[in-house]
């Protein structure tokens, strides 16, 4: 298993931990009784919504230089008259040794979790009623040694991108 997978992987707000949108689908059905997800009402029901995701994932420089379990920002919008959720922009960060601009690593696979991930946040929104009285949904990630001036959404932002 390569160290990418472990950033690629879905938690369910009841604490289950899962290696493919797949699985996650299945345990919806499983444990939640929601049998099939209607994602045309679900993206209807957040219609030109953009949502902001952070997220962890490698990158690498060409200058030879890796990130590893760096913190990222990204922003989807919710198109439901086309049934898709665009990925709008992702945020790059700086190289530390040659301040040039690192590239997400694997990026076919981030974008596809990318959108993933934030169906899975419309599922917890649509039947907030089914998973209200969990509270394992990772959030408020934070990483330490966050580099401010390397991170294109904090100097967007002219501030720590985490305090969103």
């Amino acid at each position: 298993m390569s160290p990418q997978s472990n950033y690629s992987k879905f938690f369910c707000k009841c604490s289950q931990e899962f290696q493919s949108f797949s699985e996650f689908l299945i345990h919806l059905k499983d444990s939640h009784q929601i049998e099939q997800v209607n994602y045309s009402e679900i993206l209807a029901q957040r219609n030109d919504s953009k949502i902001e995701i952070k997220f962890y994932w490698h990158l690498s420089c060409q200058c030879g230089h890796k990130f590893s379990s760096s913190l990222c920002n990204a922003d989807l919008k919710i198109h439901s008259d086309k049934k898709q959720i665009e990925l709008v922009k992702k945020y790059y960060l700086q190289c530390l040794k040659c301040g040039q601009i690192a590239k997400f690593d694997r990026e076919k696979l981030l974008n596809k979790f990318l959108k993933q991930r934030i169906k899975q946040i419309l599922i917890y929104s649509f039947y907030e009623e089914k998973f209200s009285r969990f509270n394992g949904e990772r959030s408020g990630k934070v990483l330490k040694d966050h580099k401010q001036d390397l991170c294109e959404k904090c100097q967007q932002l002219k501030r720590y991108c985490g305090d969103e």
